[in-house]
């Protein structure tokens, strides 16, 4: 297999490959997708992928598209990109989808949110879900706020629109129609 850049350079399709990867990203996402995810689930479904990633890597280098199709390559990254518990391994897949970007054997919107996965890691900053949880514990979840119908008194409950934005906003007991803007 020739080395290009540091990356290894699979020939020929591997459809075995391939039909593996997708079907590991698809247990990422069915995991990840439900309404509630069950996080111990997600987690290790993750630890599953991250041990057999490393594996492939380790033998065949990075699967690029030239290997695995536009879809395997793309499922190469979403294990990558979910391998947080190994940050390590995490920044040698960046340099490998780095080399892999620049020989047309990924893709740079992927290398860009690796990249950016990778420095928030290295950076010790939380995920935005993490951050998210942090505020709903300390200070609550949101909740909408209360308007008083203008035609029938009732209490309609609404969110509040951000800066710029417009809101259309319709009493369920009389039909009376407001807009709410910022």
């Amino acid at each position: 297999m020739p080395v290009i850049g540091g990356w290894r350079h699979a020939r020929g399709m591997r459809p075995d490959l391939r039909a593996e990867l997708l079907d590991r990203a698809d247990r990422d996402q069915a995991a990840r997708g439900m309404p509630e995810p069950e996080w111990e689930t997600v987690a290790s479904v993750d630890a599953g992928n991250l041990v057999w990633l490393k594996e492939v890597v380790a033998e065949v280098g990075w699967p690029g598209r030239s290997a695995v199709g536009e879809d395997g390559a793309h499922a190469a990254w979403l294990l990558a990109q979910h391998a947080d518990s190994d940050p390590a391994f995490q920044r040698k897949c960046l340099g490998l989808v780095t080399h892999a970007a620049a020989c047309g054997e990924a893709s740079s919107v992927e290398l860009a949110y690796l990249t950016d996965r990778v420095l928030l890691a290295a950076m010790g900053l939380d995920t935005l879900a993490d951050n998210m949880a942090r505020m709903a514990a300390e200070y609550g979840l949101p909740k909408p706020a209360n308007i008083t119908c203008a035609e029938c008194a009732s209490s309609i409950e609404v969110w509040l629109p951000e800066e710029g934005e417009a809101h259309h906003i319709r009493c369920a007991a009389c039909g009376w129609t407001t807009t709410a803007s910022w």
